[in-house]
This record gives C-alpha cells, sequence and structure tokens, in this order.
C-alpha cells in the first residue's frame, strides 16, 4: 500500500504512517534540503528520519513525559522535520515556532514567550547552535523552569529503547498558533484525527502519490508549510526538495530551478510568490527553465490575483509551464489545512463581477471590460469529507447561491478547538445550523457559492464537473503591491511585510544577524 484512504476503518496516526514508509519505501529518499548559499545539498530517506525519531524520542522523554508541550524552535531543515516526528513518537505535543537571530532576539522573544507560557511548555527542542546567550534570554524572561534539548547532540544509537505510544484519534498532536497580527497569538489544538484527515483531503484534492515530488520552500512552523509541505509526502510516501523561506525572496530562480526539468512536481506557495517569481526572473533566465512537469501549482494563503495568475502563465508559459496546472486553494489552521481546491488539472477560473452589486453582497456577473467590473479567482470545491456552507452573519441560516457572507466550514479536519480558550473555541467551533446535528466552524472570511449554470462560467462549463457547487473566495481589495527594489541585492520591504504578515516569522532578521 502506497497511500491510505479511509476504506472503512480508522485512519492512521503519523507515527504510523512513516512507519509504514520505512516497511515499504526505507531508503527512498524522503526530504533533500537545498542549503541556498552554493553548499552541497543532503537527503534523508524514510529510515533515516524514522531512525533520528527514535533516538531524539529517547532522549526526550528523559526530560519531560507523554503528553507534555514540546516547542521546536529549530531552523527549516532536518532536525526541524525530524523533531516535529520526535514529538509525536514521543506521545508528546509539538509547538512548532522559529528560532530568532540574535539582532530580532528583542522583537521575537516576547512572541515566544507568549506562545511557551500559552502552551505550557515543558521543554524546548533547539539547537546547539542556540547558545547559553540566547537561552540565558528566556531565564531572564522568568522562563527557568523549560528545560532545552539540543536535537542534534542526540546520536542515532538510543533506538533500541523507544517504545511506540498509545495515539487516538483524539491525542493532541501539535498546537498551530496564529501569527498574531491582531491579538494574542491562539494554539489551535490538532489531533492525530485531525492530521490523517487533512492529510487525506490533501491527496485527494490534488490526486497526489508517491511518484510526485514536492519542492518546498515555505516555512515549516506554517500549516502550509507543515501539513502540506512536511506531513503530505510522507503521508503519499513521495519525495521532498525543502529549501529555506529566505531563498525564494533572495532568488526566485533558485526555486523554480528546483523544480525545473523534474517529473510530476507538485509545489506552490501564497499570490506574492508568483508575483515575486514574474518581478524577479528574466525572459532569458525563464527560458532556460523546463516546467513542462509541474502538475501542481498550488496558490493560496492569500487573496488570489487575478492580475497575477495572467501574468504567471504568461511569464512562464514558454518555459512550459501548463495553466491547468495551477490549483487556487482556500485554507486555514483551523481546518488542517485545505479547505477547497481547484481540482487537478482544471487551472485557475476567473470570474467578472459587478462591483457595486458585491459592496451590497451580491456576487453579479459582469462583461470584463465594465469599468465596474472586479475580476475574483475561483478556490474551487469543497474537499471530500468537509461541508462548506455561506451563512448570514445576521440570521444564522444559509445563504443563497451568489449570496456574500460568512464561510462555516464541517468536517473531521477541523480542528478540536484553541488551546485553553473556551470562549474562543465556542465562537469559533460552535456555529449550528438548523436541522443539522454537525458542529461548524466560523472561519470569519468572506466568500459566496455560485451556480454552475450562471451565464459567466457559460464559456468554461467543460470545466464544470455535474452540477457540485463552486466556491470563491473574497477578501480585501487592498493588496499593496511590493515597491520597487531600490539596489541588487535588496529585500522589497513590501515584500518581506507580506511574508511577516503571512507567515508571522522573523525569518529575514534571523538569516542577517
Amino acid at each position: 500500500m502506497s497511500s491510505f484512504s479511509p476504506g472503512g476503518r480508522a485512519l492512521p496516526n503519523s507515527v504510523d504512517v512513516l512507519q509504514h514508509r520505512v516497511a515499504d519505501l526505507a531508503s527512498k529518499s524522503a526530504f533533500t534540503f537545498l542549503p541556498g548559499d552554493g553548499a552541497p545539498s543532503s537527503s534523508s530517506s524514510f529510515s533515516d528520519l524514522d531512525r533520528r525519531a527514535r533516538a531524539i524520542a529517547v532522549a526526550l522523554l528523559e526530560q519531560a513525559q507523554c503528553g507534555d508541550r514540546d516547542l521546536l524552535l529549530l531552523p527549516p531543515g532536518a532536525e526541524f522535520i525530524a523533531s516535529f516526528f520526535v514529538a509525536m513518537y514521543a506521545g508528546m505535543i509539538a509547538v512548532p515556532a522559529y528560532p530568532p537571530g540574535r539582532a530580532a532576539l528583542g522583537r521575537s522573544l516576547p512572541r515566544l514567550l507568549t506562545v511557551l507560557r500559552d502552551a505550557d511548555c515543558d521543554v524546548i527542542c533547539t539547537a546547539e547552535s542556540i547558545g547559553s546567550a540566547d537561552r540565558a534570554a528566556f531565564a531572564d524572561a522568568g522562563a527557568t523552569r523549560v528545560r532545552f534539548l539540543a536535537t542534534d547532540s542526540v546520536t542515532d544509537d538510543r533506538t533500541d529503547g523507544w517504545r511506540r505510544p498509545t495515539l487516538t484519534p483524539d491525542t493532541m498532536a501539535f498546537l498551530q498558533y496564529t501569527s498574531g497580527s491582531t491579538g494574542d497569538p491562539k494554539g489551535v489544538v490538532l489531533t492525530h484525527g485531525n492530521l490523517s484527515a487533512g492529510s487525506s483531503v490533501i491527496q485527494q484534492s490534488m490526486g497526489t502519490d508517491e511518484n510526485n515530488l514536492g519542492v518546498s520552500w515555505l516555512p515549516p512552523f506554517h500549516d502550509m508549510g507543515l501539513v502540506g509541505g512536511v506531513l503530505q509526502p510522507v503521508w503519499t510516501g513521495a519525495s521532498s526538495i525543502q529549501m529555506a523561506p529566505l531563498t525564494l525572496l533572495r532568488d526566485p530562480k533558485i526555486w523554480l530551478s528546483a523544480i525545473s526539468g523534474q517529473e510530476r512536481v507538485v509545489s506552490g506557495g501564497p499570490n506574492f510568490a508568483l508575483d515575486w517569481c514574474v518581478r524577479r526572473t528574466s525572459a532569458e533566465q525563464r527560458a532556460a527553465l523546463d516546467l513542462r512537469s509541474w502538475e501542481v501549482a498550488f496558490c493560496g494563503a492569500e487573496q488570489i490575483r487575478a492580475d497575477t495568475v495572467r501574468r504567471f502563465v504568461e511569464a512562464f508559459s514558454p518555459a512550459g509551464f501548463s495553466p491547468n496546472a495551477l490549483f487556487p486553494c482556500y485554507g486555514l489552521a483551523e481546518a488542517t489545512l485545505l479547505v477547497t481546491g481547484a481540482g487537478r488539472q482544471r487551472g485557475a477560473r476567473l470570474a467578472s463581477l459587478d462591483r457595486r452589486a458585491l459592496d451590497l453582497g451580491h456576487a453579479q456577473p459582469t462583461r470584463t471590460k465594465e469599468r465596474a467590473a472586479a475580476t475574483l479567482v475561483g478556490c474551487g470545491v469543497p474537499a471530500s469529507d468537509l461541508t462548506v456552507a455561506v451563512v448570514s452573519q445576521e440570521s444564522g441560516v444559509v445563504c443563497p447561491d451568489g449570496q456574500v457572507d460568512e464561510l462555516w466550514v464541517s468536517g473531521p479536519a477541523v480542528a478540536a478547538g484553541y488551546w485553553q480558550k473556551a470562549q474562543a473555541t465556542v465562537a469559533a467551533f460552535g456555529g449550528q445550523l438548523p436541522g443539522r446535528s454537525d458542529n461548524y466552524l466560523r472561519t470569519g472570511d468572506l466568500g459566496f457559492i455560485d451556480d454552475p449554470s450562471s451565464p459567466s462560467w457559460s464559456a468554461r462549463s467543460s470545466t464544470i464537473e455535474s452540477a457540485r457547487t463552486h466556491f470563491e473566495a473574497l477578501v480585501a481589495e487592498g493588496f499593496t503591491r511590493a515597491a520597487a527594489r531600490t539596489e541588487e541585492g535588496d529585500l522589497d520591504p513590501a515584500l518581506v511585510a507580506s511574508f511577516r504578515e503571512r507567515f508571522g516569522a522573523d525569518e529575514l532578521e534571523r538569516e542577517a544577524s
């Protein structure tokens, strides 16, 4: 068996999945890491990953116990991925974070301490490079009880001491903290059942298998990079190429070159990543690429802009990029990442709508050339096992097709709630609809369901599957374009701000320090 499906039985947990990979794909490359600085790449097989996870789990359980929270304070790479599985191999709860550099410590430490205290972490998995001064900063700020484990100092000869923990679908797997850009960070409680359901949703929606190749620059402490970029390849048995997030910001050609010439690639990112690729590559550089096998080019995490989609396709079609590879999607951490997706090899669907009608909450088709038109990019159909409804914030009833209102989501991939925030959990995860017994997640996002028979889609009827409804994400129009670069090698301030907004990280300062 190369992939997992419900099949009338309980979905496995992530420990079971990796153990299965060791049994049937032990020597296959699981992750290859590109340093982006000219240094040689390094690879880990599924067997290597399992061995590291078992060895470090043994060392971790000497400092903590099953059910404790484990803050992962590691840069992207082999040790971060191994340490994420370590927490599950130890029966603990992972809390992914990002280690700040010395220059950013003063700005990042308060948020890290907030997460540390909110999650009540017992131990921090980190690297030996996080020196005594950085550890002293935690102690000086009052975090004196927490213990540190340098995972890269643990040797592999400790694997025999590992014992498989007892894990059920309801056992907590990790806390995914929100960026906290509009308030205190909240820890989304994701169970092993959520991870299995979410991983199955992504695989079925994208149509991936062990013969695909993932290529990811996404931060692994963010749900798109962790669930989509790390857990999904293990779930499907596919290999993955990983690189640091800063690689894309410094030179998007490195990301594109990692995709070029490969087979059956799955890769993507937010809208700003596609825009950055267009603006920071020349026609000559694009001509040297071979993107014919970029099979799934997913785009989500922020508003997907029609002009970005058009310009990306125009720029990279000469390199063999197929418009059908585009996979616009919508999701959020509270639903274990994916909620809706465009469908495999269906490409992006654009809708030209009356802007005045949108302001009044109605999705009314109009002609593209009309001055009052707003062009939106469709985010596909609800993923399998998920129910999506557009619900009136005033009346609490399901809206008719074409009406813009709040998106509600229900299904096994929806998280258990927010860590130690009972009122916020009830408010966000306790949505009830008349005549339905399931609880719904109130996403706080606006959208609408469009009728496939609508005239605005008549020219694209071949892309509409039966009578399934299609979902459009509608978010604020105010995305600011990145300002022009002032000097070669300088990072665009607006791009950096967009990166921080999407991922809530101080990657740039850490790398610069």
